[in-house]
């Protein structure tokens, strides 16, 4: 997902900007539908995902882990979803919504197991690119 994310934040904003001729046919086409479709079956993970409360309790219980992503971060992965530009193409300049998904980078980031230096770094050098 950190690859897809990151490819989506390069990708669409040089293919909304220039429209080169690569954004409307080839593999481009295909590889931005299966990224839609890598994004929608994580949507589908995170319902089924625990995660950890305030007080440091895992939380398994499908109806808790399904409030608390409706809550959180459920809206911008659907919105992020949709293939605007494949609905209309008027449209196209929605897929810019998709560079939402690089959000979920500061997430990937926190829980892997780096030190927390370089956690703050990687996390400071994201919001630079934000």
């Amino acid at each position: 997902m950190l690859v897809v994310a990151v490819w989506n934040s390069l990708s669409i904003p040089v293919a909304i900007a220039f429209v080169p001729q690569w954004s409307i046919e080839g593999a481009y086409v295909y590889v931005d539908i299966g990224t839609n479709f890598l994004f929608l079956f994580d949507i589908i993970l995170a319902f089924n995902t625990s995660y950890y409360d305030v007080e440091g309790e895992e939380i398994r219980g499908r109806g808790k882990i399904a409030m608390h992503y409706i809550k959180g971060a459920f809206f911008i992965d659907v919105i992020s979803t949709i293939p605007f530009d494949l609905i209309n193409e008027s449209l196209k300049l929605l897929s810019m919504l998709k560079v939402i998904r690089i959000t979920r980078l500061t997430k990937i980031i926190n829980k892997l197991g780096f030190e927390e230096e370089t956690k703050a770094v990687s996390n400071q050098s994201l919001s630079l690119i934000l």
